[in-house]
C-alpha cells in the first residue's frame, strides 16, 4: 500500500530587493524592518540610500549609507581626431608659412622682373 507524502519539498525563498523610498535619514531609521532581513531605504532627493539590516532575533544592526555617483567612463583616444587646441595651433603655424611664403614670391618676382 502507498502512502501519500506528508512532507513537502523544502521550497527556496528567493531573496528579493525593494528599493523603499524614504524622507531622509530620520525616515530611514524610522522605517520598520522585520528580523533577519535586509531593506534598501532610498532618498530619491538626496541620491543617498541606506541598507538597514536586523539579526534574526530582531536586534537592529548598523545602518549603512551609500551616494549615488554616475560612473564616468574614460573617453578612448583617437588618434584621428584633432583638439580644437591642435587645430589652432596648425592654423597659426599654416598663416606663418604662408605669410612667409607670400613674401618669397613677391621677391621672387621682383627678383624675376629684374633678371629679364
Amino acid at each position: 500500500m502507498a502512502y501519500p507524502n506528508m512532507f513537502t519539498p523544502n521550497q527556496q525563498v528567493q531573496n528579493q530587493i525593494m528599493l523603499v523610498p524614504v524622507q531622509g535619514e530620520g525616515g530611514a531609521q524610522m522605517y520598520p524592518v522585520a528580523a533577519g532581513t535586509t531593506v534598501a531605504l532610498i532618498d530619491f532627493d538626496a541620491c543617498v540610500f541606506w541598507l538597514k539590516t536586523t539579526a534574526p532575533n530582531g536586534l537592529p544592526q548598523q545602518m549603512r549609507k551609500f551616494e549615488f555617483k554616475e560612473i564616468v567612463q574614460a573617453v578612448q583616444g583617437n588618434e584621428n581626431v584633432v583638439t580644437r587646441a591642435e587645430f589652432n595651433e596648425l592654423k597659426k603655424m599654416i598663416a606663418a608659412i604662408g605669410g612667409k611664403a607670400n613674401e618669397s614670391n613677391d621677391n621672387a618676382s621682383t627678383v624675376s622682373d629684374v633678371c629679364k
